[in-house]
């Protein structure tokens, strides 16, 4: 099923220009079809509370044919809610930064539950 894409929050984009993967333009390309929306639903899907990798074409994008994803879920009061990502080159170290990215989702899908209940 589709979801709809509520809010994003984008951060450290600007990063990507220090990688010589992203030269010649690369880096444009890849904060170019971050604008779009549609792509953001398809790129950030997954299931809840997993971590998906996602290297080069996998992506569905030739903007990021030279990039890879990271994507963690994260559910509040057990519901699907939305997601972590990291996008970067695809010599990253996968292990550590889908860790991370998990820990992340997963420390934000408890606070926004703790939140939502003392509401």
């Amino acid at each position: 099923p589709s979801r709809g894409l509520g809010d994003v929050y984008k951060r450290q984009q600007m990063n990507l220009l220090f990688y010589p993967e992203y030269k010649l333009g690369g880096a444009r390309r890849v904060m170019d079809i971050l604008e779009r929306r549609e792509f953001l639903t398809e790129l950030l899907a997954g299931k809840q509370n997993r971590t998906q990798i996602k290297i080069g074409t996998e992506t569905g994008q030739n903007a990021l044919a030279e990039s890879s994803v990271i994507c963690s879920r994260y559910s509040v009061n057990g519901r699907d809610a939305g997601a972590v990502a990291v996008i970067g080159p695809m010599r990253m170290q996968y292990a550590h930064v889908a860790a991370q990215t998990a820990y992340v989702a997963d420390r934000v899908g408890e606070m926004l539950t703790r939140i939502m209940r003392e509401e």
